[in-house]
């Protein structure tokens, strides 16, 4: 048996403390690459050995050792070049080299460590070549510990981010498909208020042109009749009391003609139409106090006018007295900072609701009318927040329009 293979056999017992490695060693001087070959071998180490630094790089090549110990002076290459292709290339270059030479100026030390990690002179003392061995195998195997665990994570990261691209994508086209309903929602609602807006002009204006101008006929001939017998005290008393009915239909006709399609908003503007429709709802809900506060609307639309925001008011108090059971109504506008804007709220003191309650259609609606005049209207409940200093603490809707 080779003096190799008894190192190998003991090396539990003769290589306590660092766990055998592969070590290669390139050196022409076959004295001292014995000498050092049977001492690693001895140590526990599995030795590899080149006369050359060409027939190092062949043995680097086939079989990549743990560690390098490279002579300075070899044929051929010598340790200077053999290290520099070492280092160049990306497979081999975390591999140590540790060079022997027996130059121990300060030139060729630097020179040496330039591509080595260790530099040792001869005459080589055996314990410090050790020493240096072990130092380079457990920096070896540390660093080989840090670039498997980055590979770990390079390949975990990469599945990762293959997973995360094809999830983005699912994402990508869900959105899309979000982003198409939610277009096609837009413009359906679009189309049903404008349909909705011309049968209320259609119906409002029949109900006008002839059930009021029926109505009104009627009245005429009662009227004719009735003064035909107005000798008749009983006869009188009836004439008068029905007079009243038709009097209290033509004028419930005019209010719902008015609410199907505000024919006034053309002449007299937004802001007088907003004022007269409040009016109407007063006259329906005499306990309730509505307040007007409108200043800026017929300057923010001259000679305008819009639908959907006298649509929005209306919707609003109808809801409040409807829904909020409200006793006080502010409907108010304001300039925004800076001219961000206007800004039209209608605030009132009713029940209010809970978040999450607030998503019905007729709310939808009017954010989609606010949209249409290139506004955002917001809802808000003061149900739970209510301040002591509000004027009025239950529900408020706001639309700001901003000019750009």
């Amino acid at each position: 048996m080779s003096l190799h293979n008894i190192a190998e056999s003991f090396v539990t017992e003769l290589r306590p403390g660092v766990e055998p490695g592969r070590v290669l060693i390139a050196e022409d001087t076959e004295l001292l690459l014995e000498r050092i070959a049977q001492f690693l071998c001895f140590e526990g180490h599995s030795v590899q050995t080149a006369i050359s630094g060409g027939e190092a790089l062949e043995c680097v090549e086939n079989c990549p050792p743990d560690i390098i110990l490279c002579d300075v002076l070899m044929p051929g290459i010598d340790g200077y070049e053999f290290s520099r292709r070492v280092k160049s290339d990306p497979a081999t270059a975390h591999i140590p080299i540790i060079m022997i030479s027996a130059r121990g100026q300060r030139e060729e030390v630097v020179r040496g460590l330039e591509f080595a990690e260790e530099y040792v002179t001869k005459p080589v003392d055996l314990r410090e070549l050790k020493a240096r061995v072990d130092s380079m195998l457990r920096l070896k195997r540390a660093q080989d510990a840090v670039r498997a665990a980055n590979q770990k994570l390079e390949d975990t990261v990469r599945r990762r981010t293959v997973r995360l691209r094809l999830s983005n994508r699912r994402l990508a086209r869900e959105v899309r498909r979000r982003e198409e309903t939610e277009s096609a929602v837009r413009t359906l609602t679009r189309r049903i208020i404008t349909v909705r807006e011309d049968e209320r002009g259609a119906l409002a204006m029949d109900m006008h042109d002839d059930v009021g101008q029926c109505l009104l006929a009627a009245k005429l001939d009662l009227q004719a009749t009735f003064a035909r017998l107005a000798q008749d005290v009983d006869v009188t008393t009836e004439a008068d009391r029905i007079l009243k009915r038709v009097d209290t239909i033509a004028s419930r006709i005019r209010q719902i003609s008015h609410s199907l399609s505000p024919i006034g908003l053309r002449n007299l503007g937004l802001q007088d139409a907003i004022q007269n429709m409040v009016e109407m709802f007063m006259e329906s809900h005499p306990v309730v106090k509505i307040e007007t506060r409108l200043a800026h609307l017929d300057d923010y639309f001259p000679g305008a006018w819009d639908v959907n925001l006298y649509r929005i008011v209306q919707e609003s108090l109808a809801n409040a007295l409807k829904h909020a059971r409200a006793t006080r109504i502010i409907v108010s506008d304001e300039l925004l900072a800076a001219g961000a804007g206007l800004r039209v709220c209608i605030r009132d003191d009713g029940c209010g609701f809970e978040f999450g309650q607030g998503d019905g259609i007729g709310l939808f609606v009017m954010k989609e009318r606010a949209q249409l005049s290139g506004g955002v209207c917001t809802i808000y409940s003061r149900k739970s927040s209510a301040s002591e200093t509000d004027e009025v603490s239950g529900t408020e809707v706001q639309i700001d329009f901003n000019p750009g």
